[in-house]
């Protein structure tokens, strides 16, 4: 076994479940004298050899300083008794309008969206940011919400946005067999990668072999996300089902994600465009931070129409 006790790998009382759990602590035990010899990255090392997932486990100091914590505003800090500050992470992203809590439940599917925001917002202390300014858009909505729709789908997004923050790299095979998986469930819409650099986000530098590797199913679309004209040419090459492109609302957001303002996003998105006339390949486009951005607060919505409409 990957911790040096064979005897505990070969006990055939250990080979179930209920084995297992009537002996936990002893297994426990066992665990815990290997890890304690090792340095941290020697034990992540022999677990990854062994192809036993597993990341760097966060300490309470890691979430207080993580900057993506600290950005959302999502560390709070009280003051002690003794004076001394105490910092406890939040449940809920910070954004300037965001209020300190949630009144009730959400509103019955099918209602309009100005409508959901007017229930989930109502009772707290502050108003939902660009929700209902005018009265009469408010009892409009609350009259004639929008019919339930025929069906919901799903755009498994899981195998780019999870895998590419994991603390180690997921080899291809056992992406693919994942990715595979998954298109056997129902789902017509999968995000299986990004063409992006791979000095950007190493966890994705096999995106040719994953989408090329996969078993193409009738009924279900394989989508990428590109940034950039480079992406969308290598995602062509791989004959992908749709070009996922996303921009930020605003500007600090869209420096820190893309590293390019709304409207560099925009002359990126008419490039890529151009490449990808004549392909086939369905084109969709989302606009982040609409509803509010990290760094910013709340985001205008004239500007969120303004880059809406640019598109």
């Amino acid at each position: 076994g990957v911790i040096g006790r064979e005897d505990l790998a070969n006990d055939p009382a250990l080979a179930h479940n209920d084995g297992r759990s009537q002996q936990a602590a002893m297994i426990d035990d066992a665990i815990q004298a290997w890890t304690e010899e090792r340095p941290r990255d020697a034990i992540l090392q022999a677990l990854d050899d062994a192809r036993v997932p597993a990341g760097y486990p966060y300490t309470a100091e890691d979430i207080a300083h993580d900057p993506h914590y600290l950005a959302r505003e999502m560390i709070q800090t009280f003051t002690r008794p003794n004076g001394k500050p105490l910092k406890v992470p939040g449940v809920l992203p910070k954004l300037s309008a965001t209020p300190g809590r949630l009144g009730n439940g959400g509103p019955t599917l099918g209602q309009h969206k100005v409508m959901m925001c007017l229930m989930s917002w109502g009772s707290t202390t502050k108003p939902a940011p660009n929700c209902a300014k005018r009265a009469s858009y408010k009892e409009s909505s609350m009259s004639h919400p929008t019919p339930c729709p025929v069906k919901v789908e799903i755009n498994e997004v899981a195998p780019r946005d999870g895998l590419q923050i994991e603390a180690r790299f997921v080899p291809t095979e056992e992406k693919i067999r994942w990715i595979d998986a998954l298109s056997t469930t129902g789902l017509r819409r999968i995000e299986a990668t990004s063409f992006t650099s791979p000095k950007a986000i190493p966890n994705l530098r096999d995106a040719a072999d994953v989408v090329t590797g996969l078993q193409r199913r009738e009924g279900v679309d394989i989508t990428v996300l590109v940034p950039n004209v480079k992406g969308t040419e290598r995602a062509l090459a791989c004959q992908v089902d749709e070009i996922n492109l996303v921009m930020s609302a605003s500007e600090s957001h869209g420096l820190a994600n893309l590293r390019m303002t709304p409207e560099q996003s925009l002359e990126q998105f008419a490039a890529i465009l151009e490449v990808s006339q004549g392909s086939g390949v369905f084109i969709n486009a989302s606009l982040s931070t609409t509803f509010g951005c990290p760094f910013e607060g709340e985001v205008p919505e004239a500007r969120a129409l303004e880059l809406t409409k640019g598109a």
